[in-house]
């Protein structure tokens, strides 16, 4: 290998690095998502709706100021969350300053993440203080939302990473034909949720792969059941539609690379 090549492979090595560990992670997207949906309810189409997920706070930085500065220029009427709020303890507080007194008019909705279940004493304990928060919490369960055009669902089940899914109880009872989204912290669910004809489900959980390849695409997913096939982006099966959204934070390294974070925004259409 010629000197030359050496000092360029080294230069491009260096530039990966610093986009991938200084400038990637803190360029956050507010990324606004238009979706068609057919049978959609009137009051859905009017709803300026926010998906938030895989935060993972530890503290107060740059990120969780573009959070509170991009909700407070456009107030939400709907939230959903679907998980990994925090990666430690010590983000409870700052979760609770950033969102705990959010009061959307038509609710903040959510499901637990692997972070919720893995890296809390007692996970009871802070779900019980987002619930006196005024958040709606849907572990395997649903709610019905009135509309004036007849109502539809909202169905969330609990965190995929660590098998405490199950659609069947979330759904349980739950009418087929009525418009309804889902809350999944990994899109494993999506397979079946589109065999249902789920309308619409949010999830999280990949970072998007965090890191990105050129002409390859994400590296990984942490989804065993789907593989790399759901990693990031819009996803449609038959009827049924998929967000999967790249979030905010990352695992293990502060390292994004092709993947930059990103807050989503969601108008609804009817189709």
């Amino acid at each position: 290998m010629t000197s030359a090549l050496l000092v360029l492979l080294l230069l491009l090595a260096f530039l990966c690095a610093y986009r991938g560990f200084l400038v990637e992670p803190w360029r956050i997207e507010h990324r606004v998502i238009t979706l068609d949906l057919p049978h959609l309810p009137p009051g859905l189409a009017r709803a300026r709706i926010f998906f938030i997920t895989d935060l993972h706070m530890a503290g107060w930085g740059w990120r969780e100021l573009f959070i509170s500065e991009t909700l407070r220029r456009n107030p939400p009427d709907l939230i959903f969350c679907t998980g990994d709020l925090l990666s430690s303890p010590a983000g409870i507080t700052p979760v609770l300053e950033l969102l705990g007194d959010l009061r959307p008019p038509m609710g903040i909705y959510f499901v637990r993440g692997n972070n919720e279940v893995e890296e809390l004493d007692d996970s009871s304990r802070f779900i019980e203080t987002l619930q006196q928060r005024g958040w709606t919490i849907l572990h395997n369960r649903h709610v019905r939302v009135s509309d004036p055009g007849g109502g539809w669902l909202i169905a969330g089940v609990d965190d995929p990473n660590n098998e405490l899914d199950s659609l069947d109880d979330a759904l349980r009872d739950a009418p087929a034909d009525t418009f309804t989204i889902l809350l999944s912290h990994t899109p494993e669910t999506f397979p079946d949720a589109s065999r249902r004809g789920i309308a619409l489900t949010l999830s999280g959980h990949t970072h998007g792969g965090q890191v990105q390849a050129p002409w390859f695409g994400p590296l990984w997913g942490d989804t065993p059941r789907t593989g790399r096939r759901y990693v990031a982006g819009v996803f449609r099966e038959g009827a049924s539609t998929l967000v999967v959204s790249r979030g905010i934070g990352w695992s293990l390294l502060p390292l994004r690379f092709l993947c930059t974070p990103e807050l989503i925004e969601l108008r609804l259409r009817q189709a």
